[in-house]
């Protein structure tokens, strides 16, 4: 499938979110139903915007890959358009957890498995911090190579969802979304809505369904908040994640993260 726009991210950086945000603007300034909300490609298409689809370029939970293994060469980006949506590793990381252990049963034909604890999950080469930082810092290299590369930071999407999705549809070619459909696509894409659209399996779709509509940490919509990795991390985990990224020139990293 040939695409003019790649949206990138490591897994369980917001990507569900900015999919929903993207597809509810582009089915309200198209004026079509909500079959094709989730079908990216299908959609922007339709809606007469690049071709665009998302990418986690070899990092998917589901097909894990040692952190050494990550590719370097992103030439097969050079005629296009990239957006890197990038997230604070730490939240990255305990989202990335419960995905693996509570919630990635839903794709039947790929499950993953990880036995152990938080702590070891933050330490492994396949899932933990060393992987996400060697990600961020492959792409920070390599943001010269697509012919136009947009950084947007789940955070920054959080402080100002309108302003940043304004932005993404304008990078995607849809210059004619109005701002009542982005003002819109933000309400429709709030937490709460997101949950109870997952809690209901709306969209039929693996991508957003539960693994256990009674256990909250098995949502695909879990916590939404930016820092929640407060509450799950130790401090000898976050000296570890903070000395990976420092290794790696803190990429993507507004500030160090701590002292």
């Amino acid at each position: 499938m040939r695409l003019d726009v790649h949206i990138i991210s490591y897994p369980k950086s917001g990507r569900t979110w900015l999919r929903v945000l993207i597809g509810k603007a582009l089915c309200l300034q198209a004026g079509l139903g909500a079959r094709l909300l989730l079908d990216t490609p299908a959609l922007t298409s339709a809606a007469g915007a690049l071709r665009t689809d998302f990418d986690h370029d070899g990092t998917s939970l589901r097909e894990p890959v040692h952190y050494a293994s990550l590719s370097d060469d992103k030439r097969a980006y050079g005629h296009r358009k990239v957006i890197f949506l990038a997230r604070d590793v730490r939240d990255v990381l305990v989202s990335s957890y419960y995905e693996v252990t509570r919630r990635s049963f839903v794709f039947e034909e790929a499950p993953c498995h990880f036995d152990g604890s938080l702590a070891e999950f933050v330490r492994s080469p396949f899932f933990g911090a060393r992987k996400v930082a060697a990600f961020y810092e492959i792409w920070s290299r390599n943001r010269t190579v697509p012919k136009e590369f947009l950084l947007v930071r789940y955070e920054q999407l959080h402080a100002a969802p309108a302003e940043v999705l304004a932005d993404v549809l304008r990078f995607i070619g849809a210059r004619a979304a109005a701002q009542r459909h982005v003002a819109a696509a933000v309400d429709y894409a709030r937490f709460e809505n997101m949950r109870a659209l997952e809690g209901a399996d709306a969209f039929d779709d693996p991508r957003l369904r539960p693994g256990n509509a009674g256990d909250p940490d098995s949502f695909k919509v879990r916590r939404g908040r930016v820092g929640a990795y407060l509450d799950y991390l130790s401090g000898a985990d976050l000296a570890y994640i903070d000395e990976e990224l420092r290794r790696r020139g803190f990429p993507f990293a507004e500030q160090a993260v701590t002292a």
